[in-house]
This record gives C-alpha cells, structure tokens and sequence, in this order.
C-alpha cells in the first residue's frame, strides 16, 4: 500500500473552527493513526497548520501493537518534510481504562507503558518548545 498518494476534500464544519484558534499557537500537535482514513484526512489539517504559519509536530498515536503499517507511515511522513515525533503512542487498554475515569493515564496506572510513552512525548515536546522539563520516573 503506497502512503505517500494522498487526496482529500477539506470537512468545512471543522475547517473554519480549526483555523481561528491556530493564530499565537506555538506547536500544533497532529496526532496520526497508521490508517488509509486517517492519511486521507491529514492534507486538510496541515493545509490549515500551514496557511497558519504555525509549526506542527505528527505523533503516530493509537498505533496497533505489532502494526506492520507503522515504519511505512512513519517514513512516508518524514519524506513529506512533516516533522515526526520519535515516540509512538499506541492503543493500549490503560488509555481507555484512564479515559473511563477521566484521569490520565500518568494517574491510573503509572508504571504502565502508556505512561512511558506518554512521558516520552512529553521530554520530546518540551525539547522543541524549550520547557524546562521536570523529571518524573
């Protein structure tokens, strides 16, 4: 399956709502499933990133464990010249089970590997935004 052909037609309920709340922003996160319908859908967001001028970071997030897909879509990303975040969120059942509680995933369960990866991305975030980062295990 070749990832790197992508059309799409912009969802107007979403696109003039997503526009106005971009000026000032500093990172648009653009979280990214290794999915044909999630690819198809990420032209429309980064046009609207784009027209911005506002950077934007692509996290693959909900990746499948074992997902063969996963370095094909990375790659096809990053030969996009789209910033790629190192860390890969994947769909764990710790996630959903946090989600339920509306608590983090850093709260229910936070030796867990969803914590790690969540940790993960944030060390990466706070690198490219300059944060001074906390350390936490």
């Amino acid at each position: 399956m070749a990832w790197t052909s992508w059309s799409w037609t912009p969802p107007p309920h979403a696109s003039a709502a997503t526009a106005s709340a971009l000026p000032g922003v500093d990172l648009v996160l653009l979280p990214v499933r290794p999915s044909v319908l999630d690819l198809a859908a990420l032209p429309a967001a980064l046009a609207l990133v784009d027209a911005a001028q506002v950077p934007a970071l692509l996290v693959l997030s909900a990746v499948p464990a074992r997902c063969a897909e996963e370095p094909e879509v990375r790659r096809a990303l990053a030969e996009a010249g789209r910033a790629v975040a190192e860390t890969t969120i994947h769909d764990r059942a710790d996630f959903r089970r946090a989600l339920a509680t509306g608590r983090a995933v850093a709260e229910t369960a936070p030796g867990s590997p969803a914590a790690r990866e969540i940790r993960g991305l944030w060390r990466e975030l706070a690198g490219y935004l300059h944060l001074p980062l906390e350390e936490t295990p």
